[in-house]
């Protein structure tokens, strides 16, 4: 299997993942006696092993990513914890948020300032080590994945060229419309030192941007309806105001006015998509826009 196959094969699993964890989340009544309590908690046993059964597919494709032995320790934890549920006393919503769903800032910060695309300050395992919940590990592996070199660097170039800017841009991966899109009409003027462009398949393009915030990461995905639907990190603000102005910008940590990270996302029409998007990319500051201190 290649590193593409492998990708895209996880995006799957992820999606699976997540599809899951909807699926068990407690309804209105499942809290209102022990009875449904018994019931729900049934159901959280059989979602349980599918979701183990998920993971169990994560390590095929990755075993050094994340280990068998972690797997079981995870899931027989889990099962203890289930075991161990007070119907008279204890909450679905509260178990469930707890043990399967929540995702806390700490994780967030961990994944986001450890793992930078051009390079890593922490490894994986020690990320993973502070998980708490199905949700928390699976963000950690997703974004390991997709905002590092570790699947760019296995995937041949399709393409390669030039921007005006001398900012060298390759496409790897599937030929898909919407890759061959931002290709073909990524502005010239965009100053990063290289551009990785993956396409998974005809939904699911990342990007990585060198020298964009550090090393910008895009994650671009096409649904049925043909709007597109762009999520980004950047690791490095260079310039807290350009940041601020960026379309979609959610969350900015900041440790002074250069240091720090931003994420963000934004959707449009797949008609308005290019142009949009061209705005974002030339939008993001570079080491040349960190503001001179005299």
């Amino acid at each position: 299997m290649t590193g593409l196959e492998m990708l895209s094969k996880f995006m799957e699993v992820n999606m699976h993942v997540k599809n899951t964890l909807m699926k068990m989340a407690p309804e209105a009544t499942s809290n209102y006696s022990e009875e449904t309590k018994m019931k729900y908690m049934d159901k959280l046993w059989h979602y349980t092993d599918i979701l183990k059964d998920d993971f169990m597919i994560i390590n095929k494709l990755y075993p050094n990513l994340i280990s068998i032995e972690f797997i079981n320790k995870i899931f027989n934890n889990l099962n203890r914890k289930i075991e161990n549920f007070s119907y008279r006393y204890d909450s679905v919503n509260d178990f469930f948020n707890k043990y399967y769903a929540d995702i806390s800032d700490k994780i967030i910060n961990d994944v986001n300032e450890n793992f930078c695309a051009y390079s890593m300050m922490v490894g994986l395992s020690n990320v993973l080590q502070e998980c708490k919940t199905i949700n928390e590990i699976l963000h950690t592996i997703h974004s390991y994945i997709t905002q590092t070199e570790f699947v760019y660097e296995n995937t041949p170039n399709i393409a390669e060229k030039e921007l005006k800017s001398h900012s060298e841009v390759a496409l790897k991966g599937v030929l898909s419309p919407l890759a061959k899109l931002i290709y073909d009409n990524l502005a010239d003027e965009v100053k990063a030192g290289y551009i990785d462009i993956l396409s998974v398949n005809n939904k699911q393009v990342f990007i990585m941007a060198r020298d964009l915030g550090h090393s910008l990461t895009i994650d671009i995905s096409l649904d049925d309806n043909n709007n597109v639907w762009v999520k980004y990190y950047i690791p490095k603000l260079c310039n807290m105001e350009m940041i601020k102005n960026l379309r979609g910008v959610k969350k900015i940590v900041n440790i002074d006015d250069i240091q720090g990270w931003a994420t963000g996302d934004f959707h449009c029409s797949l008609d308005e998509f290019i142009n949009q998007f061209n705005e974002f990319v030339l939008g993001v500051p570079t080491d040349s826009d960190i503001p001179r201190r005299y």
